[in-house]
């Protein structure tokens, strides 16, 4: 599975951001979707963020003998919100210019894939992306690939968040709900369901996109 972040994307120069991964298998990431049964084979090469960040680099392909299907996450571009905000999924704001032109670059390093299933979140920002990275492409909106909801804390810098309320700042960071929000590991189980039922659904040769967020 690759990830492209195309809010990192160089339009100039091509280079991708790209987000450093662990290679993990079909059923170790069915474990993390709370044990939900998904039709896909025992070893089908998958893998999930870590979380570093790889300013720059070319994603390697899978050192796996077999062409398995392939995963791919594309994070939504640049969006009008002030820098250093958190958004989740209550605030939707739309793409700014830069945004657009992450999109349509990060199309450019999809150029060529035979995507058996697009799936996206239902946000603005991340339509709009699925939209300029692969237009023409039938993408389907899915839920639970939308951002994270983030409670109280939506729409507030770390800074603010701090501010408010540190305690609840630290259990937030920890993994723990923000007011009135979703715990982290609910986001993670419905995003991970999500990719296994699009990995299910693919045919021979075809490859999996997912247009989402980076939490």
């Amino acid at each position: 599975m690759q990830i492209l972040d195309s809010s990192r994307v160089v339009a100039a120069t091509g280079h991708p951001g790209f987000l450093a991964c662990e290679r993990r298998t079909a059923p170790e990431l069915a474990r993390l979707a709370d044990g939900l049964e998904h039709p896909v084979g025992d070893d089908a090469p998958v893998e999930v963020l870590r979380g570093r960040r790889h300013e720059h680099e070319r994603a390697s392909p899978p050192s796996s003998p077999r062409r398995g299907a392939r995963l791919v996450l594309l994070r939504h571009g640049a969006t009008t919100a002030p820098a250093g905000v958190y958004l989740g999924s209550r605030l939707d704001p739309p793409l700014s210019a830069l945004g657009e032109e992450q999109a349509r670059a990060a199309g450019a390093l999809l150029a060529g894939r035979r995507f058996g299933v697009v799936l996206v979140s239902p946000l603005l920002r991340a339509r709009r992306t699925a939209e300029l990275a692969v237009p023409g492409a039938r993408a389907a909106g899915e839920p639970r690939l939308r951002e994270l909801d983030m409670g109280e804390f939506s729409g507030l810098a770390w800074a603010q968040i701090k501010a408010r309320d540190r305690e609840a700042a630290r259990a937030w960071r920890a993994g723990q709900a923000a007011p009135g929000g979703e715990p982290a590991m609910v986001l993670w189980q419905r995003c991970a369901a999500a990719a296994l039922d699009a990995v299910g659904r693919l045919g021979p040769g075809e490859d999996a996109l997912l247009v989402a967020h980076s939490g």
